[in-house]
């Protein structure tokens, strides 16, 4: 399942999700794409379950509103952890193409959470997640090379291009801000 741009206020998001769902359409895997009004609470809540991947290109919340139940906005409103525990979505991976998705905030109670981590929690087997806020181009570029290669069968933790050492061009150096939560041998597609 991809949700893009759903605020309507990431254009680039929009060919960031049809990227995604053409590629990963291309290499056999059951996806839908669901575009600015389409990316609602509703379609997730009673969806989710039918698929393996959820990949989220949009605005994180939950640093916004210091609430740490809000997670990600969707058009219509915002996933939460409560929806997440509701419905437990049983996905192999989750991709949460949003600034600072994969950033832990403490919270009153020592409880450290963020979407990244909720997800993983809730039963996702691996997240992938920025760190940092990261430019619009960034973090489509970021999911065009991390799909290409995530489609020929490599275990995520294994796809290159997410940290780049040796690379002196400054948007590679958001490379070292993504960080992959669960299991690194996880593939997307067997071959």
């Amino acid at each position: 399942l991809i949700f893009s741009n759903p605020t309507g206020d990431l254009p680039l998001s929009e060919l960031e999700g049809q990227f995604v769902f053409e590629t990963l359409t291309k290499a056999g895997i059951k996806v839908d794409h669901k575009n600015k009004e389409e990316a609602t609470l509703q379609y997730f809540v009673e969806n989710i379950n039918e698929y393996s991947i959820f990949h989220y290109c949009g605005h994180a919340c939950f640093l916004e509103n210091n609430q740490n139940d809000k997670l990600l906005f969707l058009h219509d409103n915002y996933l939460s952890i409560t929806d997440l525990l509701s419905h437990k979505p049983t996905l192999k991976f989750a991709f949460l193409n949003s600034c600072n998705s994969g950033t832990q905030t403490a919270y009153p109670y020592g409880e450290l959470t963020s979407p990244a981590i909720s997800f993983l929690i809730t039963g996702t087997a691996t997240v992938l997640a920025p760190l940092i806020s990261v430019p619009d181009e960034v973090a489509y570029s970021k999911a065009k090379r991390f799909y290409t290669q995530a489609v020929k069968g490599i275990p995520l933790g294994s796809i290159s291009g997410f940290i780049d050492f040796e690379s002196l061009d400054v948007w590679e150096n958001y490379d070292l801000y993504y960080r992959l939560y669960g299991l690194p041998e996880i593939k997307i597609i067997e071959k």
